[in-house]
Order: structure tokens, then C-alpha cells, then sequence
């Protein structure tokens, strides 16, 4: 009967009442229906996760651990889903309410650094100490003046999470990162509560960094 059911629906070409109740539809389980519904960027569980595409969450989360450094330029729900999943995560904001809104809700062994301007690097160097593994680029400033005055808080095996980057600077940012010796993957597809496509991008210089 379901097989049945299953062929007139795609026949009839209903195939988005599918998505919309099969328990295996990919919308479903990755909370996209309840995100888009809640206006808010969560999983199927109600719990935050970072706003990149379902594909880079899904290969990242199996190469963080509890021993990674992170620091982010433009906190967010990411800051908080990491914070329970790294050593440490140290984020910049240049927007007291949101920063205050997301010191909320991460884990104690993370903070949140309210500035003046990320763009302005003076405000925040003071606050950098030791290196980093994971260096966050989700800032609505000027992002390319972010990881260029940033990079040198990468450790050796540093990598860099860039989000966004299907927008008109990702030829400016390829040609930054390649000049500095790096590498990218990057993932296309959905993301949480938004029916357009994104683009999440890893920048690694080593074959073996987060066992890649």
C-alpha cells in the first residue's frame, strides 16, 4: 500500500506533500520544517545550530573535539553549538544586544567580546592570547580585513571556517587564501529556516588538519 501510495504521489507529481510528512524526508530530519517555522535556526530537537549549510555541519561535527581553540568574528548560534563541543570558543560582536542575547546561552568555557568595530583591530588584540585551530569569518564588516589581520592567530595546522562565501567577494577571498597557502572545500545547499542555497567554505593549509 505505501509503495502504491508512494508512485501516485510522484506521478501526480505531489512530491513536495512528500518532504513535507515522509519521516526519512531530509527536511524533516534536519529540523529544516521546524526552523522555518520558528523563524529560528535550530534542529529537528529545538536545539541551535550554527547557520551554515546542512552539509558542512554534518562534516564538521565528526572532526571537533574537546581539545580545539576557537575564535569567531561575528558571534552567533554557532558560538553557542560550539562552545559544547570545543575547549574554548572566544567570539567578537559589535552588536551589544545580540552579544548579550547569545552570553546567554553558551557554555562557560567560552565568551563573548563586545567592540566598538571588528573591523577596527586595536579594540580586540588585547583580548587574543596563544593560538588558535579554528578561525571563524561571519562578520558583516569587512571580512576580508577580518582574516587578513587574523590569520596570524592560526596555529601552524589552523584552519578557517568562512560562511557566506557564494557572495560577490568569494573571488577576493579565494585569491586571499590561496595567496597565504591555502586550500578550500566548500559546500553548497541548504541552510536553517531560509529556502535559498548558501555556501559554507573550509581553508586549510595541511592535508591532515581536523584529519581531513
Amino acid at each position: 500500500m505505501y509503495n502504491l501510495i508512494f508512485k501516485i504521489f510522484r506521478k501526480v507529481n505531489f512530491a513536495f506533500l512528500l518532504l513535507a510528512v515522509h519521516p526519512r524526508s531530509a527536511l524533516i530530519t534536519t529540523g529544516w520544517f521546524k526552523s522555518f517555522r520558528k523563524k529560528k535556526v535550530i534542529d529537528r530537537n529545538n536545539n541551535p545550530i550554527p547557520w551554515w549549510t546542512y552539509s558542512f555541519i554534518d562534516f564538521i561535527t565528526e572532526r571537533i573535539n574537546n581539545e580545539l581553540r576557537v575564535i569567531e568574528f561575528g558571534c552567533g548560534f554557532s558560538t553557542i553549538w560550539l562552545s559544547y563541543k570545543v575547549k574554548e570558543v572566544i567570539a567578537f560582536e559589535d552588536y551589544p544586544d545580540w552579544a548579550a542575547t547569545i552570553s546567554k546561552k553558551i557554555n562557560a568555557n567560552s565568551k563573548i567580546i563586545g567592540v566598538k568595530s571588528i573591523s577596527e583591530y586595536n579594540d580586540y588584540k588585547d583580548f587574543i592570547h596563544e593560538s588558535f585551530d579554528i578561525l571563524i569569518i561571519d562578520n558583516l564588516g569587512d571580512r576580508i580585513d577580518c582574516a587578513t589581520k587574523n590569520l596570524i592567530h592560526l596555529n601552524d595546522k589552523g584552519v578557517v571556517i568562512w560562511d557566506n562565501t557564494d557572495g560577490p567577494d568569494w573571488e577576493i577571498i579565494k585569491d586571499l587564501m590561496t595567496s597565504k597557502g591555502f586550500k578550500e572545500i566548500s559546500f553548497t545547499g541548504m541552510i536553517a529556516q531560509e529556502l535559498n542555497q548558501s555556501k559554507t567554505t573550509l581553508l586549510y593549509r595541511y592535508e591532515n588538519c581536523l584529519d581531513i
